[in-house]
């Protein structure tokens, strides 16, 4: 096991009780020994697909600046949910040990840009939607049945797998989008087409985060 960033439980819940980073809300209450919990893949990205992503959230900003830039990037294997401090280690165990056995190193490929809204409306992302579906898939089968085991939710179904790149809480903020957004960010990855970095994501880290403790569950070597 590889704890990636640690700090202590007292931090962790006074982070955790006013988690609204970067204008974003979290969308379950606060309760003294509940931690939100996350299961991803870390998205380690190079320097063609950082400058390409420049690039397109200029497309958004170029009259008005309501979109920022995230700082990690990472693919959403579950749900955001609280959890009980004494439940957190059985779960990142029972994850590992299964992902040590079932887990397989794949790439995946950035098929197009769209905007997605959290389930509240108060915040939409600008995201990449991407390939391998089944592939993702096989990975939220087996959190998903470690999880419904331990009597916590499953992901989402029908998911749509994706990056976060982009944030916006401004209001009416669809208003102000460019009307041929879409055609201009076409004509973005047909400038890096030829250089594969920037397209394809490589999926072989898998992370479990519960409040500001983030678990690193698998790496290949």
């Amino acid at each position: 096991m590889s704890l990636v960033v640690y700090s202590s439980s007292d931090s962790d819940h006074d982070e955790d009780k006013s988690e609204n980073k970067n204008d974003r809300v979290r969308l379950f209450p606060d309760e003294r020994g509940n931690w939100a919990l996350s299961i991803y893949a870390f998205v380690e990205y190079s320097s063609h697909l950082d400058t390409m992503i420049d690039d397109i959230i200029e497309i958004f900003n170029n009259e008005n600046e309501i979109w920022k830039r995230l700082v990690e990037f990472h693919i959403s294997l579950s749900k955001t949910f609280p959890i009980r401090f004494h439940h957190i280690e059985s779960i990142r165990k029972c994850i590992q040990n299964e992902l040590s056995v079932s887990m397989i190193k794949f790439y995946t490929r950035i098929e197009n840009v769209r905007i997605l809204t959290n389930e509240d409306g108060s915040t939409s992302f600008l995201v990449f939607t991407l390939d391998q579906h089944r592939q993702f898939s096989k990975l939220v089968e087996i959190i998903d049945k470690i999880l419904d085991e331990h009597r916590y939710p499953k992901y989402y179904e029908n998911p749509c797998f994706h990056v976060s790149f982009a944030y916006s809480t401004v209001k009416n903020r669809e208003e102000k989008l460019p009307k041929d957004w879409q055609e201009q960010c076409q004509s973005v990855f047909k400038q890096y087409q030829c250089q594969p970095s920037a397209m394809s994501i490589l999926i072989d880290d898998i992370r479990l985060k519960a409040g500001k403790r983030t678990y690193q569950l698998t790496k290949s070597s």
